[in-house]
Protein backbone atom coordinates (compact mmCIF):
# COMPACT_ATOMS: atom_id res chain seq x y z
CA UNK A 1 0.00 0.00 0.00
CA UNK A 2 1.05 3.55 -0.70
CA UNK A 3 0.85 6.94 -0.30
CA UNK A 4 0.13 9.73 -3.16
CA UNK A 5 2.52 13.17 -2.94
CA UNK A 6 -0.15 15.77 -2.71
CA UNK A 7 2.34 19.16 -2.48
CA UNK A 8 5.44 19.71 -2.08
CA UNK A 9 7.02 23.14 -0.68
CA UNK A 10 9.80 24.99 1.18
CA UNK A 11 10.35 24.23 4.54
CA UNK A 12 9.19 27.27 6.42
CA UNK A 13 11.54 26.34 9.32
CA UNK A 14 14.52 25.82 6.92
CA UNK A 15 14.44 27.34 3.82
CA UNK A 16 17.74 24.53 2.58
CA UNK A 17 14.69 22.06 2.76
CA UNK A 18 11.62 21.12 1.45
CA UNK A 19 8.22 19.48 2.73
CA UNK A 20 6.79 16.82 0.80
CA UNK A 21 2.95 16.06 1.69
CA UNK A 22 1.27 12.98 1.05
CA UNK A 23 -2.44 12.02 0.99
CA UNK A 24 -3.30 10.52 3.92
CA UNK A 25 -2.03 14.01 5.94
CA UNK A 26 1.51 13.35 6.61
CA UNK A 27 4.46 14.65 5.30
CA UNK A 28 8.30 14.66 5.53
CA UNK A 29 10.90 17.44 5.84
CA UNK A 30 13.53 16.81 3.24
CA UNK A 31 16.81 17.75 1.69
CA UNK A 32 15.99 18.37 -2.10
CA UNK A 33 18.50 16.26 -2.63
CA UNK A 34 15.88 13.36 -1.87
CA UNK A 35 13.48 14.62 -3.39
CA UNK A 36 14.96 14.20 -6.80
CA UNK A 37 16.73 11.13 -5.68
CA UNK A 38 13.90 9.22 -5.26
CA UNK A 39 12.09 11.23 -8.37
CA UNK A 40 9.08 12.49 -5.55
CA UNK A 41 6.47 14.80 -7.49
CA UNK A 42 2.88 15.67 -7.25
CA UNK A 43 1.08 12.67 -8.24
CA UNK A 44 3.26 10.32 -7.74
CA UNK A 45 2.63 7.04 -5.40
CA UNK A 46 5.19 5.43 -3.17
CA UNK A 47 4.87 3.07 -1.13
CA UNK A 48 5.40 3.23 2.86
CA UNK A 49 8.54 1.42 3.21
CA UNK A 50 10.46 3.52 0.43
CA UNK A 51 8.67 6.43 2.47
CA UNK A 52 10.57 4.89 5.75
CA UNK A 53 13.74 4.77 4.21
CA UNK A 54 13.51 8.07 2.49
CA UNK A 55 13.08 9.24 6.14
CA UNK A 56 15.67 7.30 6.90
CA UNK A 57 18.37 8.40 4.83
CA UNK A 58 17.29 12.11 5.31
CA UNK A 59 18.57 11.62 9.02
CA UNK A 60 21.28 10.10 8.46
CA UNK A 61 22.43 12.78 5.81
CA UNK A 62 21.34 15.64 8.91
CA UNK A 63 23.35 13.68 11.08
CA UNK A 64 26.10 13.68 9.05
CA UNK A 65 25.87 17.23 8.06
CA UNK A 66 25.80 18.64 11.84
CA UNK A 67 28.98 16.26 12.62
CA UNK A 68 30.79 17.66 10.16
CA UNK A 69 29.87 20.99 11.04
CA UNK A 70 31.38 20.14 14.30
CA UNK A 71 34.39 18.80 12.92
CA UNK A 72 35.40 22.26 11.29
CA UNK A 73 35.81 23.99 14.72
CA UNK A 74 37.71 20.82 16.32
CA UNK A 75 38.72 17.31 16.96
CA UNK A 76 36.44 15.04 18.85
CA UNK A 77 36.75 11.71 20.50
CA UNK A 78 34.20 8.77 19.33
CA UNK A 79 32.47 9.20 22.74
CA UNK A 80 32.08 12.79 23.07
CA UNK A 81 30.64 12.98 18.95
CA UNK A 82 28.00 9.93 19.86
CA UNK A 83 27.06 12.75 22.94
CA UNK A 84 26.70 15.26 20.34
CA UNK A 85 24.47 13.34 18.35
CA UNK A 86 22.47 12.01 20.94
CA UNK A 87 21.97 15.84 22.09
CA UNK A 88 20.26 16.32 18.81
CA UNK A 89 17.62 13.73 19.42
CA UNK A 90 19.10 11.20 16.41
CA UNK A 91 18.38 7.94 16.43
CA UNK A 92 20.62 5.06 17.98
CA UNK A 93 20.95 3.43 14.28
CA UNK A 94 21.54 6.58 12.41
CA UNK A 95 24.33 7.04 15.33
CA UNK A 96 25.95 3.96 14.36
CA UNK A 97 25.87 4.43 11.00
CA UNK A 98 27.19 7.83 10.88
CA UNK A 99 29.86 6.81 13.02
CA UNK A 100 31.27 3.77 10.76
CA UNK A 101 31.05 6.26 8.32
CA UNK A 102 33.16 9.24 10.20
CA UNK A 103 35.76 6.49 11.42
CA UNK A 104 36.18 4.99 7.95
CA UNK A 105 37.14 8.46 6.51
CA UNK A 106 39.72 9.53 9.31
CA UNK A 107 37.30 12.10 10.81
CA UNK A 108 37.13 10.43 13.84
CA UNK A 109 40.44 9.09 15.32
CA UNK A 110 40.94 8.59 19.09
CA UNK A 111 44.38 7.51 18.92
CA UNK A 112 45.54 10.74 16.58
CA UNK A 113 42.81 13.04 18.98
CA UNK A 114 45.25 11.82 21.60
CA UNK A 115 48.58 12.80 20.61
CA UNK A 116 47.33 16.00 19.50
CA UNK A 117 45.76 16.73 22.93
CA UNK A 118 49.66 15.19 24.60
CA UNK A 119 51.45 17.38 22.51
CA UNK A 120 49.12 20.59 22.76
CA UNK A 121 49.43 20.16 26.31
CA UNK A 122 52.84 19.74 26.60
CA UNK A 123 53.52 22.80 24.27
CA UNK A 124 51.01 25.58 26.02
CA UNK A 125 49.61 24.17 29.25
CA UNK A 126 51.93 21.67 30.43
CA UNK A 127 50.50 18.62 32.32
CA UNK A 128 51.90 15.65 33.38
CA UNK A 129 50.84 12.18 32.75
CA UNK A 130 48.56 11.43 35.65
CA UNK A 131 46.21 14.47 34.77
CA UNK A 132 46.63 13.62 30.83
CA UNK A 133 45.60 10.22 31.84
CA UNK A 134 42.76 11.61 33.50
CA UNK A 135 41.48 14.17 30.90
CA UNK A 136 41.95 12.01 28.04
CA UNK A 137 39.96 9.11 29.70
CA UNK A 138 37.50 11.89 30.74
CA UNK A 139 36.83 12.81 27.46
CA UNK A 140 36.23 9.21 26.24
CA UNK A 141 39.72 7.61 24.97
CA UNK A 142 40.17 4.45 26.15
CA UNK A 143 42.58 3.06 28.42
CA UNK A 144 44.63 0.68 26.43
CA UNK A 145 44.87 4.07 23.65
CA UNK A 146 45.51 6.65 26.15
CA UNK A 147 48.30 4.24 27.72
CA UNK A 148 50.17 3.68 24.72
CA UNK A 149 50.15 7.34 23.81
CA UNK A 150 51.27 8.17 27.05
CA UNK A 151 54.29 5.80 26.38
CA UNK A 152 55.37 8.02 23.44
CA UNK A 153 56.05 10.93 26.12
CA UNK A 154 59.81 11.91 25.63
CA UNK A 155 61.13 12.29 28.76
CA UNK A 156 63.45 15.34 28.30
CA UNK A 157 60.01 16.52 26.46
CA UNK A 158 57.85 16.55 29.97
CA UNK A 159 61.05 17.72 31.64
CA UNK A 160 60.90 21.07 29.66
CA UNK A 161 57.34 21.26 29.57
CA UNK A 162 57.55 21.24 33.71
CA UNK A 163 60.13 23.32 33.57
CA UNK A 164 59.11 26.04 30.98
CA UNK A 165 55.50 25.78 33.64
CA UNK A 166 57.42 25.98 37.03
CA UNK A 167 59.65 28.98 35.87
CA UNK A 168 56.71 31.09 34.48
CA UNK A 169 55.00 30.11 37.90
CA UNK A 170 58.51 30.96 39.85
CA UNK A 171 58.05 34.83 38.70
CA UNK A 172 55.09 34.94 41.44
CA UNK A 173 57.30 33.55 44.18
CA UNK A 174 60.40 35.63 43.30
CA UNK A 175 60.25 37.42 46.52
CA UNK A 176 59.50 34.74 49.11
CA UNK A 177 62.27 32.69 50.62
CA UNK A 178 63.19 29.45 49.21
CA UNK A 179 61.93 27.17 51.79
CA UNK A 180 57.88 28.63 50.66
CA UNK A 181 58.58 28.90 47.06
CA UNK A 182 59.95 25.31 46.97
CA UNK A 183 56.29 24.19 49.01
CA UNK A 184 54.12 25.85 46.28
CA UNK A 185 56.60 24.81 43.45
CA UNK A 186 56.22 21.12 44.36
CA UNK A 187 52.42 21.86 44.95
CA UNK A 188 51.96 23.40 41.64
CA UNK A 189 53.91 21.02 39.26
CA UNK A 190 52.06 17.64 41.57
CA UNK A 191 48.77 19.26 41.22
CA UNK A 192 49.95 19.28 37.24
CA UNK A 193 50.34 15.67 37.75
CA UNK A 194 53.95 15.41 37.22
CA UNK A 195 55.44 12.82 38.89
CA UNK A 196 57.57 13.26 42.00
CA UNK A 197 60.85 12.67 40.71
CA UNK A 198 60.63 14.90 38.11
CA UNK A 199 59.26 17.67 40.12
CA UNK A 200 62.22 17.29 42.54
CA UNK A 201 64.75 17.44 39.99
CA UNK A 202 62.60 20.63 38.02
CA UNK A 203 62.92 22.60 41.55
CA UNK A 204 66.41 22.10 42.01
CA UNK A 205 67.15 23.60 39.22
CA UNK A 206 64.32 26.20 38.96
CA UNK A 207 65.63 27.31 42.57
CA UNK A 208 69.39 27.11 41.71
CA UNK A 209 68.92 29.62 39.15
CA UNK A 210 67.94 31.79 41.57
Amino acid sequence: MGVKVVKIEPDPKSRSRQIVTFDDGSSLSLDPSLVIKHGLRIGVEVEEDLVKEIAREDEIQRAKNYAFDLLVCRDYTKKQMIRKLKGKGFSLETIQTVMETLERLGYIHDERYARNWVSSRLRNNPRGRSLLKEELLRRGVDKATVERVLDEIDESTEYQAALRSARKQMRRYRNLNKVVARRRLYSFLTRRGFELDLVKKVIDEVLGEG
